[in-house]
């Protein structure tokens, strides 16, 4: 009975504790960001709107990981064309030793009954 009781507690305790405090970091980040544009909304508007600052932030963030994620692609995009455009002469990768696609990854493996 103690045993049973006691490993509840622990279960409990090692998901709550991580939940709020993940909670409490996220309140904290909004504040801190909302806290650096307000009073730009502040001057613009004429009064003091909770929670406007955080908008324009986030858009920008996301629209700077769009712009790292669109590149790191463009990059991808540049090599392929680089490999199909190998010079005469120059020793190309044999499909041995190049990479396996990054899909087989997540591709289940077929198993042997």
């Amino acid at each position: 009975m103690w045993l049973w009781l006691r490993r509840r507690f622990l279960t409990g305790f090692f998901v709550t504790v991580p939940l709020f405090i993940s909670g409490y970091a996220l309140v904290w980040i909004f504040r801190i960001v909302d806290g650096l544009t307000t009073p730009l909304y502040d001057r613009l508007i004429g009064r003091t709107v909770p929670g406007l600052g955080t908008r324009p932030t986030s858009d920008r963030v996301r629209q700077s990981l769009f712009d790292a994620l669109h590149r790191a692609q463009m990059s991808v995009q540049l090599l392929k064309t680089a490999d199909t455009l190998a010079c005469p002469g120059t020793p190309r990768c044999p499909p041995s030793l190049s990479p396996p696609p990054i899909d087989s990854a997540w591709k289940p493996k077929k198993e042997i009954a």
